[in-house]
């Protein structure tokens, strides 16, 4: 033993005397009997259990598999890929992304884009002219043609 674990058992062992005296006095001026009652000895007295180590084991749930592939998103009866679908619009995987981003889905994304590049004419085209170039019109009235062809 240690000086410093006598030191410590000697400490201990004064604690209990005078806790012990210091009892013994109350119960004398109280006037009670100082027996204890013997469920009060038989805790007092019992020995320490024996500490076990038992790890805590988390059971895990089991892993759900995802999906294998890029997903699949349907447009009017039209099944592809979000890449398949920028490859149908003419547009970057990027930009793709990018509508996606701003539209919230790959579904209103493309939905956006194809109703934005639909079919139709210039906004400033008037109905009056049937050309149908819009602002781009230019009047040409002499065209001359040369004589040779030039080869590229």
């Amino acid at each position: 033993m240690t000086p410093a674990e006598r030191a410590r058992q000697i400490d201990k062992d004064e604690f209990d005397a005078e806790c012990a005296a210091i009892r013994q006095r109350a119960y004398s001026l109280l006037g009670i009997q100082t027996q204890r009652e013997a469920r009060v000895e038989r805790w007092v007295n019992r020995e320490e259990p024996k500490a076990v180590y038992k790890p805590f084991i988390i059971k895990r749930q089991a892993v759900r598999e995802r999906p294998r592939g890029p997903q699949i998103h349907t447009v009017h009866g039209v099944s592809l890929t979000s890449r398949q679908w920028a490859e149908r619009l003419g547009i970057s995987t990027n930009a793709m992304a990018q509508r996606v981003h701003r539209h919230g889905s790959v579904i209103a994304a493309i939905l956006k884009h194809i109703d934005l590049n639909g079919p139709g004419v210039v906004s400033d085209f008037e109905r009056s002219k049937g050309t149908g170039a819009g602002s781009t019109l230019q009047e040409t009235p002499n065209i001359t043609f040369s004589g040779k062809a030039e080869n590229a």
